[in-house]
């Protein structure tokens, strides 16, 4: 509150020495006896931190290109294409019915 100047108001703090450990950041908040649920008499009251927002000032992106996307899906549809072909040829798929063969 005496940092932000004020109830309300926010502050924005940037640290740059953050240790992170693989793909997690642990941030620990410990109580120093200021804020509280409890309200007894007519006051600021409550957490003192009430968001916190972490910006990364790195590449974060992850992921696969556009071309490793389409070959997976088009790699994934020709094996379901051979999976119902091979199902078909074993008989599996797309029966004949024998109910008319006795007329």
């Amino acid at each position: 509150m005496e940092k932000a100047g004020g109830v309300g108001k926010g502050i924005t703090m940037n640290f740059t020495n953050i240790l992170v450990n693989g793909s997690t950041l642990e941030i620990s908040l410990y109580w120093a006896g200021k804020g509280t649920t409890y309200v007894p008499k007519r006051g600021v009251y409550g957490p003192l931190i009430s968001a916190i927002t972490i910006t990364p000032n790195f590449n974060t992106h992850i992921g696969f290109s556009v071309g490793a996307i389409v070959g997976i899906v088009l790699t994934s549809c020709v094996i379901l294409a051979f999976l119902l072909l091979f199902l078909w040829m074993k008989g599996y798929l797309l029966r004949k019915s024998n109910r008319h063969e006795g007329k």
